[in-house]
């Protein structure tokens, strides 16, 4: 059935059709997985590493080739000194079957293979950053369209409340028993009311073309979107994400496969140290024919073959280049040391952005907590005081602020929950465990 939900959602976008098809956070997150340009670019990387991971590449299997050469010759000989004159040809066809193998380069291809495997894992690493980056992407665009859209609502509602309070002094200035001024500042009330409306209005549809953009469907689709902007606190514990991004941090696992790929760099290195030992066997079969006329006027045609087989090997050993060898060695080990001091200073970076995030992460909590039950009470005030606006015990400027203090409170809250929610999808983020989270 979901399979099902998501192609008509993907027929409806293709074929820009003006119905609202609902969509979840987790339907967001698998169209985006399923048609980001950028994901399957890095799909297909995956694919030719592992593509390239074989014995045979790292060049443990010797290489064969088949040669085949054909040689024509026409003369015409009128060299009274030569045995044969006259018109004559000779052909020639040599097929031939050459064999290379490298049985000794330092070990070098051990390296190699080495290599290749942990080029595919840098790939695989790769890949999953950028799938992490995608679904938090996902995630935070997902609710910013909740909050643009509770946003909307609320100063729908506030801009509602000025109409009618605009409607009643209208009504009261007919009847003459308003000012003139009481009116104008209610209208003016009333425009601000709109403008913030419409602000908010293109707000909502930037954040829609954002995650449309995400899930690479057409930018003006419209969506039911099924969930709500309420943030649900996680038990985290700071050691326990500490830990879990020590081991799984994705960006930290891609830099450890970058740390090996400069130990593999060395043992490359060092091999021209070593002899290479070549072994080159092989086989050549010639044929030839021959047509030709002797002085004596007789007609010659011959045919002939020659086979030949061969087995040789070839060592090779650098006596000196000048010190080249010595020097890359050199800078290899240099960079192995750049590499674990790139380690470390990643691993310290990481450790202080996951305390900023955590520490920030329960600021948030709390702030929460203080939201929610503040919008409880602007709640209840501006019922209380929209009440006795009506029975003129407060003025129509009091009635105006309590109204600014609904907007102000509202809006924080709202801004509370997505804070919450954008603070722990960072922090799954970093402790390497976001993918987990969102296959349950």
């Amino acid at each position: 059935m979901k399979k099902f939900i998501l192609f008509i959602v993907i027929s409806l976008s293709v074929f820009h059709s003006n119905a609202q098809a609902p969509i979840s956070i987790g339907d967001a997150i698998e169209l985006a997985l399923e048609n980001n340009f950028q994901v399957l670019i890095a799909e297909k990387n995956v694919e030719i590493a592992a593509n390239n991971f074989s014995r045979g590449q790292a060049g443990f299997y010797p290489s064969i080739t088949f040669r085949l050469n054909n040689s024509n010759i026409l003369t015409d000989n009128n060299d009274p000194s030569s045995f044969i004159n006259g018109i004559y040809s000779a052909n020639r066809v040599t097929p031939t079957i050459d064999m290379q193998w490298v049985l000794f380069d330092g070990l070098k291809i051990q390296a190699n293979y080495e290599q290749l495997r942990s080029l595919s894992e840098l790939s695989e690493g790769n890949e999953i950053v950028l799938l992490q980056s995608t679904i938090q992407g996902v995630i935070i665009s997902y609710y910013t369209i909740l909050l643009n859209k509770e946003r909307l609502k609320n100063d729908r509602i506030v801009l509602q409340l000025s109409k009618d309070r605009y409607t009643y002094f209208e009504n009261r200035k007919n009847l003459g028993a308003a000012v003139t001024f009481d009116l104008v500042q209610a209208k003016n009330a009333m425009l601000n009311d709109s403008t913030a409306v419409i602000a908010q209005r293109l707000e909502l549809s930037k954040s829609i073309r954002q995650l449309n953009r995400l899930m690479v469907v057409d930018i003006e689709s419209q969506w039911l979107f099924s969930d709500s902007l309420i943030a649900v606190p996680a038990p985290y514990e700071y050691n326990v994400l500490k830990e879990s991004m020590m081991s799984s941090n994705a960006n930290l696992r891609v830099q450890y496969v970058n740390q090996e790929l400069k130990n593999i760099a060395l043992k490359q290195n060092k091999a021209g140290l070593y002899p290479s030992l070549t072994f080159n066997p092989g086989a050549s079969f010639t044929y030839s024919h021959f047509d030709g006329t002797l002085p004596s006027g007789d007609d010659v045609i011959t045919d002939g073959s020659t086979t030949n087989y061969y087995a040789n090997l070839a060592l090779s050993f650098n006596l000196y280049n000048g010190g080249k060898t010595r020097r890359t060695i050199k800078n290899a080990r240099v960079d192995i040391e750049i590499a674990q001091l790139s380690t470390e200073d990643l691993k310290q970076s990481l450790e202080v952005e996951l305390a900023n995030q955590f520490n920030t992460w329960q600021t948030m909590l709390e702030a929460l907590i203080i939201a929610r039950e503040n919008l409880e009470s602007a709640q209840l005030n501006i019922q209380i005081a929209e009440e006795k606006y009506r029975n003129g015990n407060i003025t129509s400027f009091e009635f105006r602020d309590v109204q600014k203090t609904f907007l102000i409170v509202s809006q924080t809250k709202l801004q509370a929950e997505f804070n919450v929610i954008a603070s722990q999808t960072d922090l799954l983020r970093l402790s390497g465990n976001i993918l987990r989270e969102i296959a349950q």
